[in-house]
């Protein structure tokens, strides 16, 4: 362990309030640690950029002029925008690693938008 006196002085401190911590609340994706006080010492925010990692159906869904979706085994909806042509088969069953995709928007409101970064078939 080593490293310059600011940094060593802020991981003593960030034991030091671990060590104080109490209480914890868990809201969305963020934790708080509290103190015997019910004072917030520690915020914790999870990275939105963790890849979705799931097994599922490819569906085709004919509404509007018809696009494909896949329907994840837990239930959720998905709505890739770069499904590859050789997986546009009604029923196929997939394996897909996918970036989910905030910054964009679709007429079809079926589900979340992502960007498949891997995908074959089951």
């Amino acid at each position: 362990m080593g490293g310059s006196d600011d940094a060593m002085r802020a991981e003593s401190h960030y034991f030091d309030l671990l060590r104080q911590a109490r209480k914890y609340a868990v809201s969305g994706a963020t934790l708080t640690l509290r103190n015997a006080g019910n004072q917030d010492i520690l915020i914790y925010q999870a990275r939105g950029n963790a890849n979705l990692v799931f097994k599922g159906t490819v569906r085709w869904r004919p509404l509007e002029s018809g696009f494909y979706a896949i329907d994840a085994d837990d239930g959720k909806k998905y709505e890739p925008i770069n499904l590859p042509p050789q997986y546009r088969v009604n029923g196929l069953r997939v394996r897909v690693t996918a970036k989910k995709r905030d910054d964009m928007a679709s007429i079809n409101m079926y589900g979340t938008i992502i960007e498949i970064i891997s995908i074959s078939r089951l």
